[in-house]
């Protein structure tokens, strides 16, 4: 698989923290941030291959920053992730409108890091380009 650059929003730094050193072991280059305003701050520069974010980061939520991202990181190819505990189903539908490939459910292990970044490798770079494909639920 090919080294990503990959980019963590989650309001609580030591969950970002670890995840970005899981996936470090993965063989990918990671950053963390703790809120939207970071994130695009560290994206316009980083310039992230794959965002895996928390839907509730602090100041705005995850469907505004992957809105954001996609119009920040326009003509690059951005696979966005929703790490999250929001599960209802008109949340799984807002992600899809927003631009996410991924939703699953906190917390997540190597298993589901793993599945994230083989998806990232595989996906459209707008799910919403991929005509009949839902969000990926990791399930």
């Amino acid at each position: 698989m090919t080294m990503c650059r990959v980019l963590v929003v989650d309001g609580d730094a030591d969950a970002a923290e670890l995840l970005c050193e899981l996936i470090g072991r993965l063989g990918h280059d990671c950053r963390f941030t703790g809120s939207s305003t970071d994130a695009l701050r560290e994206a316009a520069g980083f310039l992230p291959d794959v965002v895996i974010m928390d839907l509730g980061s602090p100041y705005t939520t995850g469907l505004d920053l992957a809105r954001a991202l996609r119009d920040l990181l326009a003509g690059r190819r951005l696979y966005l992730a929703a790490l999250t505990a929001w599960d209802h189903l008109d949340v799984l539908s807002a992600t899809r409108q927003a631009g996410f490939h991924f939703h699953a459910l906190k917390p997540a292990g190597v298993d589901l890091l793993s599945s994230i970044m083989r998806c990232a490798a595989e996906a459209p770079a707008d799910p919403r380009d991929h005509a009949g494909r839902p969000v990926d639920t990791g399930g």
